[in-house]
């Protein structure tokens, strides 16, 4: 097949933005996961070795990867800044793997009326190859110091879709091995980062990213819960610097919200998991799961600091599991200390994390000479 035909593919599907090459080497790309591990830069969600930058490991016989950018909004435009119960637009109102994977099938089917004994592999987020460095690869865009692929027509607001396959694709680009960027001197996204996730000279420190600390599943120290500001659910601060993002293609009709991408984290302290998978389970942040949610809610409620929560707070004590009790506290004694330290003064379980909680309060806030 030629990349012409390619190109008549995305075109009928209205793709604007793809890239074909050929699986060449990942040598390269692989040295800069192993360079982020010894730096502890890793977010924890990356896919494990040994196919995450070796699309000829990932399916037997590989000759060529095709990526695809499917683009969103990055702002909503009905809502202003980070509001109490924030989630990042990419993963509000539908699932982006569902449309990502539906525009990789239409290219499949495509593909497969002239090489019916073909293999395939589609990867969405959640394949055993990384799907940014598939992406760069490939030869789309180049590497931001925000970590995203960048590309000079969407920005950073765009999905990944890779399709791998055993033939080969006359005219595709060689695999792209060497670190390329156009970000230049510009460093808004470092600026706007709040947790200096973002270092100097394109590194990236994983285990500081607001966006991945609301993710993780391992208990969050009182300092990363204090990161994560008003956020449920993912940030978008390092994209919205991004003067690539201020000209951007027009999203599709059907990729546009419609409405606010925030919750009320007391709504969510309240939902059964059916409940929550009634209201929000179509949506792309409900992989995480309600527990991790109700966490993030509570240090959402925390953070904001309004007197009139503890009330509401203490009215759900009851309904929480043990693992959440320790957010609660967080939340709780930043409302109101004085009145937080009564409350739990006859909990015993407790009274190591009141303890620690207390102190850590006094060190970050100077709260008391």
């Amino acid at each position: 097949m030629k990349y012409q035909a390619i190109e008549y593919i995305m075109d009928q599907l209205d793709i604007e933005v793809f890239s074909v090459a050929d699986v060449g080497s990942s040598s390269t790309l692989n040295a800069v996961y192993e360079k982020r591990a010894l730096e502890n830069a890793l977010t924890g969600f990356e896919p494990k070795e040994p196919f995450r930058c070796a699309p000829s490991g990932a399916l037997s016989g590989a000759k060529s990867v095709i990526a695809i950018a499917v683009p969103y909004e990055i702002k909503n435009s009905v809502v202003t800044g980070t509001p109490r119960g924030f989630v990042t637009n990419m993963a509000w109102e539908y699932d982006y793997h569902h449309v990502v994977e539906q525009k990789l099938e239409q290219i499949r089917e495509a593909l497969v009326q002239s090489h019916p004994d073909a293999s395939f592999l589609l990867a969405v987020d959640t394949g055993p190859i990384n799907d940014r460095m598939a992406a760069y690869g490939a030869g789309l865009g180049w590497i931001g110091r925000n970590q995203f692929i960048i590309d000079e027509r969407i920005g950073t607001g765009f999905y990944i879709g890779i399709i791998l396959t055993d033939f080969i694709i006359e005219g595709a680009l060689p695999w792209r091995t060497g670190f390329e960027s156009k970000c230049g001197d510009c460093r808004k996204c470092q600026k706007a980062c709040p947790t200096g996730a973002l270092g100097s000279d394109y590194s990236f420190n994983g285990q500081r990213c607001i966006s991945s600390l609301t993710q993780l599943k391992r208990e969050l120290t009182y300092d990363e819960c204090h990161s994560l500001g008003k956020s449920l659910y993912g940030c978008d601060l390092c994209q919205w610097a991004c003067p690539q993002n201020a000209r951007v293609s027009e999203v599709p009709a059907e990729l546009r919200r419609r409405s606010p991408n925030l919750i009320d984290p007391f709504e969510i302290l309240k939902l059964s998991n059916k409940a929550f998978k009634k209201a929000y389970g179509q949506m792309g942040f409900a992989w995480r799961g309600l527990r991790i949610l109700k966490r993030n809610a509570l240090i959402v409620i925390g953070n904001d600091g309004k007197k009139a929560d503890f009330d509401r707070l203490l009215a759900c004590l009851d309904q929480l599991s043990p693992a959440l009790l320790k957010y609660a506290v967080y939340a709780m004694m930043l409302i109101d200390l004085d009145r937080a330290l009564d409350f739990f003064s006859e909990s015993e379980n407790l009274q190591e994390e009141v303890i620690q909680m207390e102190q850590w309060i006094y060190q970050h806030f100077r709260y008391r000479d």
